[in-house]
């Protein structure tokens, strides 16, 4: 099981003194601590971070917090726990809104977003080699990562579950594998409560060691029988068990909705996920830098990846280009699968005693100046988008309690232009929004209902009262409506079909907000006889609507 890509094994000298060890472990701890510093720097310039998805989520915690103790609130929206493989935040964020403030809360969960797969990388590194190694730290390049910025917070949590369980079986499989059946089994319910897709990841890394094992005792290698190797297979399906059992008991399982698949082309763009951040420029030279990096340092020698690590790269990447866009209720699954090749990149590798000193200098330099120049872009995106924040909350503030309020958005191809000039922050990579859902935490904190909030019973654990049923929006795969679909006389079969909600729009709503507003033409102007324009800004205007 020792066959590897790389000309020396992962092993620290034999004659190291135990005085240079202590040493090392100590330069290790700061450094690691340095990073997780750095990580959060962003966090402290940002009440509002622009993670796309994070005020919806921040909004629903509220909800289910102290949503049942606001008579107005309350009659908008019920909380409806179910069995659904996406509950990590709402299990932990509600009950942290009772000890901290509102934002102070949900900044903390969402950096622990951030950090937990980096640990999760470490430790199941940790137990692939049994030493402590520098390069997994590496992986703090893709700490900001695309399904970060999206805000696919319990995907992040799966990707460190995953990782850890993975870590358990692969540290005490072969020594106490009465320890690593259970361990594993208990972890691969929480990646489930995390996310489903997380045990895929779970699946082909634990699938990746066992098939190792297989292909030594086909190769002859004196490792085991195959008796005991079909014993280990069956082990190895233990932990998915109980997953595949809640599933059918979930109400994701009974949801009905097409399965979305892009384009060959269109998955190139997302091969940028694990570096994308707000300037794809820099998000394409650090991707292409960071696998010339791992292609010469394997090619030299000097890095050395385990052969169930390319066992698992090969699974999730060949995924990642057959999988769909959208399943059921769910979006971006192949996005999720190139990020998770990305992490197991950087913990299923690691540097050898072979490397020259010049190597690791060169390494380390590298990586301070990649990791600190896209640290440092994220922190002026996070900082340049409080101005968007502001305005959206000056926009919604005449807005009463109880109003009923439409969000649309100017779509970058409405006004290419203007998007071209946004501060960074307003998009990732100039192609994804980040404002889209900010006006949900400000309508909350103005007891406001907007469409927009995730109410979709298949993944989140709240739902609408009837009385407000036909004004929300239940499928949050099809994003934010065009401003200019309103001034359609009847809308075509297929936005009809995503935003069920916009016919008769004017009956169920009282007013319409516009974010990015600043790329529509004459705002008074739009459709003078149904909207009366109250308040404008270049984040958003809002209208009231003409019953």
């Amino acid at each position: 099981m020792n066959d590897s890509i790389g000309l020396a094994e992962a092993r620290p000298a034999a004659d190291d003194p135990p005085r240079h060890r202590t040493i090392a472990r100590t330069w290790r701890a700061a450094i690691l601590l340095l990073i997780a510093g750095a990580l959060a720097v962003p966090f402290l310039v940002a009440e509002l971070p622009p993670v796309a998805d994070y005020p919806n989520h921040l909004a629903r915690a509220f909800l289910l917090a102290f949503g049942q103790d606001d008579p107005v609130l309350a009659a908008m929206y019920a909380p409806h726990w179910a069995l659904i493989p996406n509950l990590a935040l709402d299990l932990v964020l509600p009950p942290l809104l009772h000890l901290l403030p509102l934002h102070v809360a949900g900044r903390l969960f969402l950096y622990a977003t951030l950090v937990l797969p980096l640990i999760g990388v470490t430790a199941y590194h940790r137990a692939l080699v049994r030493r402590r190694a520098w390069w997994p730290a590496a992986a703090a390049l893709i700490a900001f990562n695309g399904g970060f910025l999206l805000g696919l917070m319990n995907f992040q949590l799966a990707i460190a579950a995953a990782l850890l369980s993975a870590a358990a079986w692969q540290r005490w499989r072969e020594t106490r594998p009465g320890l690593a059946v259970p361990a594993t089994c208990l972890g691969a319910v929480i990646v489930y409560f995390c996310h489903v897709s997380g045990l895929v990841m779970l699946a082909a890394l634990i699938g990746a060691a066992e098939l190792d094992v297989f292909i030594d005792w086909f190769n002859r290698k004196p490792t085991t029988s195959l008796r005991r190797i079909i014993i280990r297979w069956g082990l190895a399906t233990l932990p998915f068990l109980l997953p595949v059992a809640l599933y059918p008991l979930s109400p994701t399982a009974g949801v009905v909705a097409p399965t979305v698949f892009l384009p060959l082309v269109a998955k190139l763009a997302f091969a940028v996920a694990p570096m994308m951040n707000y300037d794809p420029d820099i998000d394409t030279t650090s991707i292409i830098l960071v696998l010339l990096a791992a292609g010469l340092g394997l090619a030299r020698g000097w890095l050395v990846m385990p052969r169930h690590t390319v066992i698992g790269l090969i699974a999730l990447v060949s995924l990642f280009l057959v999988a769909p866009f959208q399943v059921k209720s769910g979006a971006f699954v192949d996005f999720r699968l190139i990020i998770m090749a990305a992490f197991l990149l950087f913990a299923g590798t690691s540097e050898t005693t072979t490397m020259p000193r010049a190597a690791a200098g060169a390494f380390c330099v590298g990586f301070i100046l990649l990791f600190g120049l896209r640290t440092a872009l994220v922190a002026d995106a996070w900082h340049n988008e409080q101005t968007d924040v502001a305005q959206v909350r000056a926009t919604v503030a005449p807005v009463p309690p109880g109003s009923r309020v439409l969000v649309t958005t100017v779509e970058i191809t409405d006004a290419p232009a203007w998007f071209a000039g946004a501060p960074r922050g307003r998009t990732i990579d100039r192609f994804l929004p980040t404002n889209l859902h900010l006006p949900v935490i400000s309508l909350i904190q103005h007891r406001a209902f907007a469409q927009m909030l995730f109410t979709d019973p298949a993944q989140q654990p709240i739902t609408v009262r009837p009385r407000y049923a036909a004004s929300a929006s239940f499928q949050a795969a099809y994003g934010t409506p065009s401003i200019y679909l309103l001034a359609q006389p009847a809308l075509a079969p297929i936005p009809a079909l995503k935003f069920p909600y916009l016919i008769d729009w004017r009956e169920k709503y009282d007013y319409v907000l516009v974010v990015n507003a600043g790329g529509m033409a004459n705002a008074s102007e739009f459709l003078p006889d149904r909207l009366e324009l109250v308040s404008i800004t270049g984040a958003a205007a809002l209208f009231r609507v003409r019953k």
